[in-house]
């Protein structure tokens, strides 16, 4: 079964709220260096950019086809504040977490890991 996760910068455990405080405060890297570093690990996917959020956010989104399926949420400065994973397996989801040293929560049952 798919799921869908989001992995961000902070420490696992801490419980939801200080990971999602520590993950608004954090970056993720660079959107060039964290595209890499994915298309290292799945080679087939393809980036294209998203549409700029409406309601006056300057956040953008780059995103990523293949299988699994990837979600950058880049702030103006070109760091990636949040990534989201779908179409994949766990195990899929902790090899990018090990590579980009981020904590993965499970959006269906909020655990992190």
């Amino acid at each position: 079964m798919s799921y869908d996760y989001m992995l961000v910068k902070g420490k696992p455990g801490g419980g939801l709220e200080a990971l999602a405080e520590s993950a608004m405060s954090g970056t993720v890297g660079a959107v060039a260096d964290v595209k890499a570093s994915i298309s290292r690990l799945f080679p087939s996917v393809r980036w294209e950019t998203g549409p700029d959020l409406p309601g006056g956010t300057s956040a953008s989104f780059w995103f990523g086809a293949g299988s699994p399926q990837f979600q950058l949420v880049v702030k103006p400065d070109g760091q990636v504040l949040m990534i989201t994973m779908s179409r994949c397996e766990r195990s899929e989801v902790e090899r990018v977490a090990s590579d980009l040293g981020l904590v993965a929560v499970d959006e269906q049952s909020l655990e992190d890991f």
